[in-house]
């Protein structure tokens, strides 16, 4: 019985370190994600910085045309 209780936890050993094996690689694919992600959004803030600064009238800003 105890060989038994030993090749149990030898199982359930190697199947942890496969789910831990697992785990590891999909929060390396999640944080490549999120650096892909982070530098679009780094990106998009600074083109809208940029219309933000130059002399191009915002919707809100440009004035009616002339048939109004």
């Amino acid at each position: 019985m105890h060989e038994d209780a030993i090749i149990e936890l030898q199982s359930k050993w190697s199947h942890q370190e496969y789910l831990l094996q697992q785990l590891n690689e999909a929060l390396i694919s999640q944080q490549n994600q999120i650096s892909k992600l982070s530098g679009k959004v780094r990106r998009l803030e600074s083109m809208l910085n940029e219309r933000e600064n130059s002399n191009i009238a915002r919707s809100d800003e440009e004035s009616r045309p002339p048939h109004y």
